[in-house]
Parts: structure tokens; C-alpha cells; sequence
């Protein structure tokens, strides 16, 4: 709806840039949103928030004189490739420390996205306030138009690539929001793709709210980035982070050399597989719901593209419960395996989830009936279900032999 010039100001003998409505796009409730731009934006003196100089109104046409930034947006740069660990962290330090200016005026910017983020050789700069709202009311008697209440009930603005699952489903949305969107570009900056994808805007949204993200890779380095990504794209926002602050200071805590470049993006890679659950008490069979997932455990371990936490952690879950949110806290990881055993006579019946932590979301499941003998025949079949749900590049050789040797094991 806007356009920028480059222009001079003679007065003060410096180069700026110029915003106005097209005048395509001058109805009431535009120049509104546009006052609101300018007013959200003027509010904020932060060298991470492009600077406003001056307001106006000229011909009825509202604009807007900011300062004239020189570099490109990192949407431009990202049409080149991915940033390297070293340049991308610098960059979103900035804009955290942009959002957090905003958040502390209680100004929420709802459209955070890499073309509204430019790079300068002073840092990145967050621009573009059309979408941004004001957390407290405007008084009654506040001149000019109220920066809230400018969006349709029901209706959402912004991008969906970036947008919040609490932005889609249209509920009122705070810092949480930016946070997500902060998220989701930090994955962009270090894979070179979006976190959420799709060819039709539905399935975009699909993704945001269903599907569960990619890593960012499965080196030791990139580890803890991707713990702060996953922990930022929570689909609720209070498993966010509280505050733009305080991701800043865990992303610079994990941000110290060595650091390595961002690769091609990979579906979730930290496994842990729980105690099996005993349907019905059985002292013939009750060692299974320890020694199959420990047997699965061992096949998974040595797929380069997973990362699997041990049977000894996972005993500590064991119980009648899971609670997916304590399990990916406590354990570090993005994915569980949960099962259960029920046996009837020389049968036995094994169901199978592999689940999202800590959202709980069901990505693949399998159920079976077999001879108690061949159990841990089974163990192949699971195996390649979760590398087939994953997404994983290589897959586990020798099962058979594997499983024959699990079964000659426990005596089967």
C-alpha cells in the first residue's frame, strides 16, 4: 500500500527517504493504519528501529520521513543462501533487542518477516510498523486516530510464513507473537528455508498449527540453537520465552565459537523411546516393556541424523503417564516413542505412538499382532517407521540381525 523515495532535506543537509500512500490505496481505514505506522514507529528510539524524523500530510496523502538506510533487506540476502552461525546470531541479537524496545512500550509489531528487517553495516534495522498495535487502549480523548481496533473481528493481518499459530486462529496476540515470527526467521537465516512451508496458503497455515518444524541440523554446535528455535516456535505462547531479553541472553550464551554454517534443514532429530506399558500384568512378558524400546534405542543410536537419548534416561518417565512438556524439558528432546503390550496367550499386541514434544501432536502410530516369538521382528517394522516419519536422510541397517540377536537375547 506504500511507496518509498530517496530524497534530500535541504535544511538539514541530509539524504532520507520518503513514505506515502499510493494514491490507489488512500481509504480511510489505509491512512489510518498508516498513522499508526508512524506513530509506533516514532515512539521507539532504538539504533535497531529505523529512525523517523518528521510526520506530514500533503494533498490529504499522509507521509512519513525516515532515515535513508543503505544495505539490503535480509530477504534479498537470503535469496543468495543461507547465513552462517557467526553472521545470523549477530543479526537476530539485533532484532531481539529491537522487539524489546517495542515490547517495553507495550507495542506488539505483528508483520516481523525478513523483508521488514534491513541490514546496514550498523547492524539490522526493523522496519515497517503498518501492522503494529498498541497493547493498552488510546484514551477517549486522544487526538487523532487509536491505534487499536483496526482489524476486522475475526480477520488476521500479516504473513503467514512468520505468523503465529495465535495470529492465525485470530486470538489476541502480545510479544509472543514477534518472538515466534523471531523464530521462525532465525531458522530461515541458518537453513535457507522456511520453517513453515507450503504451496497454498492453507497448507502453510496447516503447518504452522499441525505440523511439526525441521532442525537445523545435528551437530554438537547446532544443538542449542535449535533448542532455542523449537523453544521459540512453541505452538502456545506461554511455552515461549517470557521476553525478547531473555532469548537474547540464552542465544548468546550458546553463540560462542566453534560455530559452524547453516545447512539443509531436517526433520526433528532428538529421539528418546519410553518404557513399553503393560496392558495387563504378565511375569512371562513384563521384561518386554523394558527390553523392546532399549532394543529400538540401540537400532536408531546409530543413524548419524538422530540424536537418541539412552534407556537409563528414559526409565526415569516410565509410568501411567506422559507428560510430553516435562519430557522435552527434562530430556532435551522434540520426539517420544510411547507403546503399549497386552498379551493374549501366545499373542501379543503392540501399539506404537511417535509423538511431538512438548505439543503432545500424534506424527505416526502402528499397531500389530505377533507370535510371541517373533516380538522383535516387530522392532524392524518401528524402526523404519520413525525414520519413514522423520524424514531421515540414511537408514538403519541389519535390523534382522539385530533383532535375531534380541530375541535369542531374552530367550525367544
Amino acid at each position: 500500500m506504500g511507496v518509498a523515495y530517496a530524497a534530500h532535506d535541504e535544511r538539514l543537509q541530509r539524504n532520507v527517504a520518503i513514505k506515502m500512500i499510493r494514491e490507489t490505496c488512500g481509504d480511510e481505514q489505509a491512512q489510518r493504519r498508516f498513522w499508526r505506522e508512524a506513530r509506533a514507529a516514532a515512539g521507539v528510539n532504538h539504533p535497531n528501529v529505523c529512525q523517523i524524523h518528521e510526520i506530514g500530510e500533503e494533498n490529504g496523502r499522509p507521509f512519513i520521513v525516515m532515515e535513508l538506510l543503505e544495505g539490503e533487506s535480509l530477504a534479498e540476502r537470503l535469496d543468495r543462501g543461507p547465513l552462517s552461525v557467526a553472521d545470523a546470531v549477530p543479526v537476530m541479537l539485533g532484532m531481539l533487542a529491537a522487539l524489546e524496545a517495542l515490547h517495553c512500550r507495550e507495542i506488539v509489531h505483528r508483520d516481523l518477516k525478513p523483508s521488514n528487517v534491513f541490514l546496514t553495516a550498523h547492524g539490522p534495522k526493523v522496519l515497517d510498523f503498518g501492522l503494529a498495535r498498541n497493547l493498552q487502549p488510546a484514551p477517549a480523548d486522544a487526538e487523532g486516530p487509536t491505534v487499536t481496533a483496526l482489524t476486522l473481528p475475526g480477520a488476521f493481518l500479516g504473513t503467514p510464513h512468520y505468523m503465529s499459530p495465535e495470529q492465525l486462529q485470530g486470538h489476541s496476540v502480545g510479544p509472543a507473537a514477534d518472538l515466534f515470527a523471531a523464530g521462525a526467521i532465525l531458522f530461515e537465516m541458518l537453513t535457507g528455508k522456511q520453517a513453515f512451508a507450503g504451496e497454498s496458503a492453507m497448507a502453510i497455515y496447516h503447518a504452522v498449527l499441525y505440523e511439526p518444524p525441521a532442525t537445523i541440523g545435528s551437530s554438537p554446535d547446532l544443538a542449542p540453537l535449535d533448542r532455542i528455535i523449537r523453544r521459540v516456535l512453541a505452538r502456545r505462547p506461554e511455552d515461549r520465552y517470557p521476553n525478547a531479553a531473555t532469548m537474547a541472553m540464552e542465544l548468546r550464551a550458546v553463540s560462542h565459537p566453534p560455530l559452524s554454517t547453516g545447512g539443509p534443514a531436517r526433520r526433528m532429530g532428538r529421539l528418546i523411546v519410553l518404557p513399553f506399558r503393560m496392558l495387563r500384568p504378565d511375569m512371562e512378558t513384563d521384561f518386554l516393556s523394558f527390553s523392546l524400546p532399549d532394543a529400538i534405542t540401540s537400532s536408531v543410536s546409530g543413524l548419524g541424523s538422530l540424536v537418541v537419548r539412552s534407556s537409563l534416561t528414559a526409565s526415569h518417565f516410565a509410568g501411567p503417564s506422559t507428560d510430553f512438556k516435562a519430557i522435552a524439558r527434562e530430556a532435551d528432546v522434540d520426539v517420544v516413542l510411547t507403546g503399549t503390550l497386552l498379551r493374549a496367550g501366545d499373542q501379543i499386541r503392540v501399539s506404537t505412538q511417535l509423538v511431538e514434544a512438548p505439543s503432545g501432536t500424534l506424527i505416526w502410530s502402528h499397531a500389530a499382532q505377533v507370535a510371541l516369538r517373533d516380538i522383535f521382528q516387530l522392532q524392524d517394522d518401528l524402526v523404519h517407521g520413525i525414520v519413514d516419519s522423520l524424514s531421515l536422510p540414511h537408514r538403519p541397517r541389519g535390523l534382522h540381525a539385530e533383532a535375531r540377536r534380541a530375541g535369542q537375547r531374552y530367550g525367544l
